[in-house]
């Protein structure tokens, strides 16, 4: 059959659902949920407090982002002192995306803060502690609720290698197709566009999210979290990992030639993801490795940011070498400047506009729905930001304001609290995975948690994110009568 059962040595007791363990059941690393809270209200007061009177110039925002991030960064730290999983955590995980997103680009001493005002920095840095108290207390109600939401629900059952295998072959197969049908399936095309620059391809219509051939490239987002499954299930590197690794790298190298540094960094995340938590035991040297490859793909965003608009583009920039006669991280780590577009929303909303209400939900709804069967859908959630913020920097140009701001658009403070909530409670029930570890659960909990990471770029990203942990579902669902030996490619390849 395609999933056989798990049969791993039995725990005693989880320490998140307080009830004992089944057999084959591994309870997820603790969590202290008050050390959490209390060092998000620390962290906020200290960031408010040392907000300057001359916050505006060069680097007096630094001191204040310092604060913020250990504060949050407490919960995960303390998660992590008896069991280094704990930084694996999708509590912790959204954690270190509110760093990483909002945080960041603060941390530089060259980090200037005019055109925002000190009234919205210091509400800004009030809404991501609540936000992220929402998150820890969305969690804890997870943990204490013990029915089970039916698409995140733990399995017993295993993905076998044949499956993988299947799986992988056929999600690579319709992720391609984004890039094929619009090049009329010429390998002259694709060859052509791949080693062009952004905007110069024939696939080029990403932007607006209209066509359905588009949506097929959520499929290709799975190959390379499956090849690293598989690889685990067989035990070593054999054909099938071989084909494996050439179709997710040559998915990967058009993701990259697109310029979509969100996209490229869900698919190695969850790779990475995986991996790590499919080790029998993780240690300094497991994570030692995940931080090197931590380090390397934060240099390879940075030159898709440099490079993604250059003549020829950054894949025959990669291929040439030209992309390495400079350090990628000489400027450092550059994310969007969402900090400072989120305190310009907070400036203009609801002193110059009003909150948009039920058209962000609207929009945010409609998005998945391919334009061609709903031609008038919303293109924006009820304003656009970046020619209300005086940001429009060119035809097509988008901006993130983080989820906190996308939810404050809607409806203000108590949207960003519900949201928090709605995303901790997700994340609670996706550590869950952690008690039956199995290849699919842990795969699933991989792509949910790097979903939640760059959901909190921004809202959409959360459902645009969601498509391969549902494509995962459907072919799960599809093939889960069928016999491994009634799977096509098993046979034909066996032939």
């Amino acid at each position: 059959m395609p999933f056989a059962a798990s049969t791993d040595s039995p725990r005693t007791l989880s320490p998140d659902l307080k009830h004992p363990l089944l057999p084959g059941e591994n309870p997820p690393p603790p969590v202290s949920y008050a050390t959490a809270l209390l060092g998000i209200l620390i962290g906020t007061l200290a960031a408010i407090l040392l907000v300057p009177s001359d916050y505006f110039e060069p680097g007096q925002l630094r001191a204040a982002a310092v604060c913020m991030a250990l504060g949050l960064l407490v919960g995960p730290l303390a998660s992590s002192l008896t069991d280094l999983r704990g930084w694996l955590r999708a509590e912790s995980v959204m954690m270190i995306g509110l760093v990483y997103w909002l945080l960041t680009e603060l941390l530089y001493p060259s980090y200037d803060a005019y055109e925002i005002t000190r009234d919205g920095v210091l509400r800004a840095f009030l809404y991501m502690g609540l936000f992220s108290a929402a998150i820890q207390i969305g969690s804890l109600l997870a943990h204490r609720w013990h029915s089970q939401i039916s698409p995140l629900r733990p399995s017993t059952n295993e993905f076998s290698d044949r499956w993988l295998f299947n799986v992988l072959i056929y999600s690579s197969l319709l992720g391609m197709l984004s890039k094929l049908v619009p090049c009329d399936f010429s390998p002259a095309c694709m060859v052509d566009g791949l080693f062009s620059g952004r905007a110069d391809g024939p696939w080029q219509q990403s932007v607006t999210g209209g066509s359905l051939v588009y949506q097929l490239a959520y499929f290709g987002y799975l190959s390379l979290p499956l090849t690293v499954a598989l690889h685990h299930r067989v035990g070593r590197i054999d054909w099938r990992v071989v084909i494996g690794l050439i179709l997710s790298t040559i998915f990967l190298l058009f993701l990259i030639r697109d310029g979509g540094r969100r996209l490229v960094g869900m698919v190695t995340g969850a790779a990475l993801l995986t991996w790590l938590l499919l080790q029998p035991r993780i240690g300094l040297r497991q994570f030692a490795i995940g931080g090197v490859a931590g380090v390397a793909l934060l240099a390879l965003l940075e030159m898709m940011l440099v490079f993604r608009t250059s003549e020829g583009g950054i894949v025959s920039r990669l291929f040439s070498g030209r992309a390495f006669e400079e350090n990628p991280l000489d400027e450092g780590i550059r994310v969007d400047n969402n900090f400072k577009f989120l305190v310009k929303t907070l400036d203009l909303i609801p002193e110059f506009m009003p909150h948009t209400g039920w058209d962000a939900i609207i929009y945010w709804a409609g998005r998945p729905i391919p334009r061609a069967l709903w031609p008038g859908k919303p293109i924006n959630p009820g304003i656009d930001l970046p020619w209300e913020l005086g940001e429009r920097w060119g035809e097509g140009f988008t901006l993130t304001v983080s989820a906190i701001g996308d939810w404050y658009v809607a409806f203000g403070l108590v949207s960003i609290l519900l949201a928090g909530l709605m995303m901790g409670f997700l994340g609670g029930k996706l550590v869950l995975h952690w008690m039956r570890p199995t290849v699919r659960n842990t795969v699933l909990y991989s792509l949910g948690a790097m979903c939640l990471f760059i959901g909190l770029r921004s809202y959409l990203e959360l459902i645009l994110m969601s498509y391969p942990i549902l494509a995962l579902l459907l072919f799960s669902k599809l093939t889960s009568w069928l016999p491994d030996s009634r799977l096509p490619f098993t046979r034909s390849l066996r032939r």
